[in-house]
């Protein structure tokens, strides 16, 4: 159905769809965000495969914005498929590497724009009024094109110029246009006759026409050659009306349009008509919608031939969709009896049985005579992928915004005048205000910090760091502000590029409970660490002097002497155990490139092996810090040499995913593996219970995972996993 009222010149419809090639997913989803930001018409469908872009482009497509270097098609190969399909269709070259050679293909090849990347969102701008550009100059092609169609249909109901001529055939007076056609003033055509106006080789002819009506028996209706006033010819079409009194010829009226160019132009109209993105229909307003002329894409919108629908439906109604048929002849008859002109969108019943969107916009195209129908005339376009891209995008659009207003993070959203334009609830939560985020829409920062000043403890120097960030222009985490109630804020600071300037983003975390978590922590640290200090000198030094004077006594064969000599060992490998594990808090500061053998050999220096073996089989290097890896392999071959005996062989290799440490002894049983680990947990009377805890410790730090299974000689089989 199509209906287009005289002289209305069709408006941009309100959503355009762009269809953006760039092989670069991440930059097509933002660069798609950021261009739709821009104008909220703007409906950006993405491609990564300018193939894939051919495949779906269609007569609803307002403008392509292409990428020029993409693998297997370049956007200047793109633009020449899509000049093969769409000639005048919008097609900007967007890309990061631009220089005249490929600008000059780009032309050659009919580019309606050349657009390089660069940084900043403000780019995008200027890209999306070179679209709304392109997209109007080519709507303003259509609506030309639907002014020209009316001329071409309905000319005799429009001349433009006019001539009364006296019973003579003389010129009595002319009209402005006629002026214009004609190049002369009415002075210099009052009271010639016709022959001035028409050159010698069509004088014959003309006479004809001029007997015939001066009998008043045809020459109603003629085109012939006429002669300007520079000597230029020029071919018009005459419209000619005898006045007549009592029977008498008094006069002739003469309406006549110059239409050398008539014939180019409806050429060139019927190319442009062929080639829009839709459907051109023109019908009668009477029931049913009869058709009586189709141009365009027919089987694109309908699936039928222009031949199927005008013989075999002759009636537009007969495809609308029988639930939308109602609504749709309602919403018509009630546009066009306010404005003349409608626009509509419905549902069809394609050939393949399947249901397409149509957006139909039409108007009233001749002024008729009585008795003589209206005819409406308009475009058709399926806006099928547009409707499905509408419904997903209002889903999106949902879930974002359920996102946001369940974010446990206060976010306020600036524009670069500093005015609030979004936020979230948490916002207005976190600062203890009873006040709706809506309030704040529209309200000045500055004015904004007024109003929650009584809620920190220093609003003057908050205000300034504020004003401080905004100049820096510099992205911050992890400021602390404090709040009067004695909460503490984590603010972040985020500037983003706004077509108009830098605009920023305020984000509040509340981490109170966390500081006081982490207050607590470093309590028991401290009190760990005088713990320390207590294990150290007050249980070291006794210890040091018991051990200096058993030394005096050594040679002795007393075997009092060397039990005591023992417990002092084991004491003081306890107390170098409890240090450790009390100073859990200094946790890994530095990790470098660590050489597995060398650590091991490194290690093997520092405890007392007596007749071990150790046999290292691997020169991988791994990440870690050399002091705690080195702790870690001493705690292992202590442990086997306590478990094991003197004659134990400790193995140290690597695995796919990391390494391990294997010892023949006895062995760990299944049922004890992860006992092992726990703090004061041993089976030898010689243990501590923290050297496996320790080496627990380590390993937590690296970020690593430990496990312990049967080596091949039926002992212990320490499975360190780096790679987690």
């Amino acid at each position: 159905m199509t209906a287009l009222p005289p002289e209305v010149v069709p408006k941009v419809p309100d959503t355009v769809e762009i269809l953006q090639v760039d092989d670069d997913p991440q930059f097509l989803e933002v660069s798609s965000e950021l261009l739709e930001r821009q104008h909220d018409s703007f409906d950006v469908r993405t491609f990564t495969d300018p193939q894939v872009a051919l495949e779906q482009l269609n007569d609803d497509t307002d403008c392509i914005l292409s990428d020029y270097e993409m693998p297997n098609m370049d956007g200047v190969e793109l633009l020449e498929e899509v000049r093969s399909i769409y000639p005048d269709l919008p097609y900007i070259l967007f890309t990061g590497k631009g220089n005249e050679e490929i600008a000059s293909k780009a032309m050659s090849a009919g580019v309606t724009d050349y657009f390089q990347k660069r940084q900043g969102s403000s780019r995008y701008k200027i890209l999306a009024n070179r679209i709304e550009n392109a997209v109007e100059q080519y709507n303003a092609q259509q609506a030309l094109a639907n002014s020209q169609q009316r001329l071409s249909l309905f000319f005799e109901q429009t001349p433009l110029g006019v001539i009364e001529w006296n019973k003579d055939f003389t010129v009595r007076r002319v009209n402005d246009a006629a002026v214009d056609i004609l190049g002369y003033t009415e002075e210099e055509l009052r009271g010639e006759s016709w022959e001035k106006i028409v050159p010698e080789s069509d004088r014959d002819d003309v006479q004809k026409v001029v007997s015939l009506i001066l009998e008043n028996r045809g020459g109603y209706q003629h085109t012939n050659q006429n002669l300007r006033s520079d000597g230029e010819e020029i071919i018009c079409e005459w419209h000619n009306r005898v006045v007549t009194d009592d029977g008498e010829i008094i006069g002739v009226f003469s309406q006549f349009q110059d239409i050398t160019d008539w014939k180019e132009d409806k050429r060139r109209l019927e190319a442009l008509t062929d080639n829009i993105p839709g459907l051109v229909c023109q019908f009668y307003d009477r029931p049913g919608w009869p058709v009586e002329l189709l141009r365009g894409s027919a089987e694109d919108v309908f699936g039928y031939t222009t031949e199927e629908i005008l013989w075999k439906f002759s009636r537009l109604r007969t495809l609308i969709h029988p639930d939308d048929l109602s609504r749709v002849r309602k919403e018509v008859n009630e546009q066009l009896a306010k404005r003349g002109e409608y626009e509509v969108e419905y549902r069809i019943i394609h050939k393949d049985n399947d249901h397409r969107w149509i957006w139909d916009r039409g108007q009233y195209a001749n002024i008729p005579a009585e008795e003589e129908p209206q005819i409406l005339e308009g475009i058709l376009m399926d806006i099928t992928s547009r409707k499905q891209q509408e419904r997903d995008l209002k889903e999106t659009n949902t879930i974002l915004s359920a996102l946001l207003e369940n974010l446990p993070v206060g976010i306020l959203v600036e524009n670069t005048e500093g005015e609030i334009i979004n936020g979230n609830v948490a916002f207005c939560e976190l600062h203890g205000v009873d006040v709706r985020l809506d309030e704040f829409i529209g309200v000045h920062r500055e004015d904004v910090a007024e109003y929650l000043a009584d809620k920190f403890t220093d609003p003057e120097a908050i205000r300034a760091e504020n004003k401080e960030l905004i100049q820096d222009k510099s992205t911050t985490k992890g400021d602390i502000v404090e709040l009067t109630d004695g909460r503490m804020l984590e603010r972040h600071y985020i500037p983003y590029e706004h077509p108009n300037g830098t605009a920023n983003i305020w984000m509040l975390r509340d981490i109170t409970e966390q500081i006081n978590r982490q207050q607590e922590l470093e309590e028991q640290n401290q009190q760990l660490e005088e713990f320390a200090h207590t294990v150290s000198h007050d249980l070291r030094n006794p210890l040091n002097v018991a051990e200096g004077r058993l030394e005096m006594v050594q040679q002795s064969d007393n075997a009092h002497i060397k039990e005591a000599k023992e417990a002092i060992d084991r004491s003081q490998n306890l107390i170098d155990d409890l240090l450790a594990l009390a100073r859990e808090k200094d946790t890994l500061q530095q990790t470098t490139t660590v050489s597995i053998e060398n650590a091991a050999y490194e290690s093997w220096q520092n405890v007392s092996t007596g007749s071990a073996n150790l046999d290292v089989t691997s020169d991988r290097l791994i990440e870690a810090n050399p002091q705690r890896l080195q702790q870690l392999f001493e705690n292992l071959m202590r442990n086997a040499t306590d478990h094991c005996g003197n004659s134990v062989t400790i193995q140290i290799g690597t695995t796919t995913d990391g390494f391990f440490i294997s010892d023949d002894g006895p062995g760990v049983p299944p049922d004890q593996r992860e006992k092992v680990f726990e703090r004061g947990y041993t089976t030898s009377p010689e243990g501590t219970g923290y050297g496996l805890s320790i080496v627990q410790q380590i390993v937590n730090e690296h970020g690593w995972r430990i496990s312990i299974e049967e080596s091949k000689g039926g002992g212990a089989r320490f499975l360190i996993r780096t790679n987690v």
